[in-house]
């Protein structure tokens, strides 16, 4: 069950993180124009992404963790 919250926390952060960024960058001027729509949606791509991630790290790493570092 623990590996399923780690992987869990790391999805729903990248997914906040990414949509922050994107949000942030657009209301300083950096990019030319994004709405809250087109941040979830890229922020749903960049966890969904971390998913696939988790996983791999499971089986390349050998144990429950979604890290790639033992």
């Amino acid at each position: 069950m623990a590996e399923y919250l780690d992987l869990l926390e790391r999805t729903v952060m990248t997914a906040v993180q990414c949509f922050a960024a994107l949000l942030i960058a657009d209301g300083t001027g950096l990019l030319y124009s994004i709405d809250a729509v087109e941040a979830a949606a890229c922020a749903g791509m960049a966890s969904g992404l971390s998913i696939i991630k988790s996983f791999a790290a499971q089986k390349l790493v050998g144990d429950n963790s979604a890290s790639l570092v033992k």
